[in-house]
């Protein structure tokens, strides 16, 4: 399976990505073929359809119907704009509770984790989590700590730095 296969995105009605996340835009004839376009990039982290609402040098006019508009950066549904007629795809599933566009995994009893394998200083963590809108984390029980011990053990040899949501 590729990794074009595997990518999970949430749908939202009536809620568009905000005008400054936005990189580019495409026509297309549906919201399924907008969510194509965005799944062949790898890069891309969302898409919005629906009418062209952001200022394009591409030559579309504000107003054009059919609009794909595509954001590369993590986007969270929170962050989403209440707008009727739009269909919002992002990345990752929503279910779990926790962020996963930002790269956070419900790992239960330690609840929204990220795993980030770069070597930081404690104040340097400390300021990469709050960036995230996170805290570095506290594993405050036993069954917390063997959670993520078992995810670090599936990851390998590396220095991981874990973070949670607030």
């Amino acid at each position: 399976m590729s990794s074009v296969e595997t990518m999970r995105f949430s749908t939202f009605k009536n809620k568009r990505i905000p005008k400054n996340n936005l990189q580019r835009v495409h026509a297309t004839n549906n919201s399924c073929e907008c969510l194509q376009t965005c799944r062949i990039h790898s890069f891309c982290y969302g898409a919005s359809y629906g009418i062209m609402y952001t200022s394009s040098s591409v030559g579309i006019q504000l107003g054009t119907l059919g609009i794909c508009h595509i954001t590369i950066n993590p986007t969270v549904p929170k962050n989403l704009e209440t707008s009727s007629g739009y269909t919002t795809m992002i990345m990752g599933s929503t279910d779990s509770g926790c962020e996963e566009a930002y790269g956070f995994s419900n790992m239960g009893p330690a609840g929204c984790i990220r795993l980030v394998s770069t070597a930081a200083k404690r104040s340097d963590a400390i300021d990469a989590c709050k960036k995230v809108g996170g805290v570095l984390a506290v594993l405050s029980s036993a069954q917390a700590y063997n959670v993520v011990v078992k995810a670090l053990t599936r990851i390998g040899n590396c220095t991981i730095v874990a973070f949670t949501v607030v």
